[in-house]
């Protein structure tokens, strides 16, 4: 290993602390790392600019050696430049810029972005809608991320074609959770493959386990009419009671019918970023694919009910290592400005 690699393999290190001090050695390590020449360096000290991570918050100097670094044809940068104006992160938002950025990396062979694209193919963002583009970028990626192979299903399925319930099936039997709660959909409204209320149920109770609202919800309506189970009210009271404490209006419902005395919890309107900020925690967290903030990304329950109301917005469920998005960009979340 070269004297090189050993001190990037200390900067990342330093980059794993939550100490402050950390991040400025780590920075120094990378600045020197980048004068001599690494492009990986480089795109680390441009990011660490924007962001003011272990360094004072600089975007014209943080977006000035990304650009250098996109000219040269780095991949990376172009996507990181890409994303920048996609989300507006620190940058006003321009969709056009992004796509057009975007476009690059992914002739550069940045696999990522193809999800980028596909998204903004599908929902008119910086180009015209073209499902069929839409789904030739999502199939560039979704052999190596889910989130690309789970949205290129749910497109099809959307636009009925019968692939989408392969697809679908494909990455439900990996136990991913959005996707069991599709294919247990398809099953509960015989979509795509004969009404079975069993596999529906199999699909909804993986999906209910990781966290997926909507998927208690019809766990709790098969045990209360008996739908391929034993009838069981106080079960149905039990799948419903989840969603409902989380907003959900037709668990709430239910529940009144068949449990008006008990107590539900009022939902908290705080987003979660104002315990967490960005430090990773277990959480329920909902991807909307109207802002972008999807994959490494994702937005709290609150959020989604407030500043995401009426977007296209999907349940992810209960996840590990994860904050709230929706502060990331330079609109922020409006519930810190009430």
């Amino acid at each position: 290993m070269s004297e090189e690699e050993i001190l990037l393999f200390q900067a990342l290190d330093y980059l794993r602390s939550d100490d402050q001090k950390d991040h400025e050695a780590a920075f120094k390590i990378l600045l020197q790392c980048s004068r001599k020449g690494n492009k990986d360096a480089t795109l680390m000290v441009g990011n660490m600019y924007m962001k003011g991570d272990g360094v004072e918050k600089n975007i014209d100097e943080g977006l000035g050696i990304l650009s250098g670094l996109a000219y040269s044809g780095h991949s990376q940068a172009l996507f990181a430049i890409g994303l920048y104006n996609y989300l507006g992160l620190f940058i006003p938002k321009d969709y056009e810029t992004a796509f057009n950025t975007l476009m690059m990396a992914s002739g550069q062979g940045e696999v990522e972005s193809n999800l980028y694209i596909g998204n903004m193919y599908e929902l008119g963002q910086g180009t015209t809608v073209n499902f069929q583009a839409a789904i030739n970028y999502y199939e560039k990626a979704h052999q190596t991320n889910k989130t690309a192979h789970f949205y290129l299903a749910r497109l099809l399925l959307n636009m009925n074609n019968p692939r989408g319930r392969d697809l679908m099936m494909s990455l439900a039997n990996k136990k991913y959770a959005p996707a069991c709660h599709e294919l247990g959909l398809l099953y509960y409204e015989g979509k795509f493959v004969d009404k079975d209320y069993q596999k529906s149920k199999e699909y909804f109770s993986i999906a209910a386990q990781k966290g997926i609202i909507t998927s208690s919800y019809f766990m709790g309506v098969l045990y209360e009419y008996g739908l391929s189970v034993e009838k069981d009210v106080q079960k149905a009271v039990e799948y419903y009671f989840a969603p409902s404490s989380l907003g959900n209006y037709d668990s709430h419902q239910r529940l009144k019918n068949l449990a008006p005395d008990l107590q539900i919890p009022v939902l908290s309107d705080s987003c979660t970023f104002e315990f967490t900020k960005t430090k990773p925690c277990r959480q329920h967290i909902f991807a909307c694919k109207t802002c972008g903030l999807f994959d490494t990304r994702g937005i709290c329950v609150a959020c989604a009910r407030n500043c995401h109301k009426g977007h296209d917005v999907i349940d992810i469920g209960v996840v590990t290592d994860f904050y709230c998005s929706c502060c990331d960009n330079r609109e922020g979340c409006i519930l810190h400005k009430q």
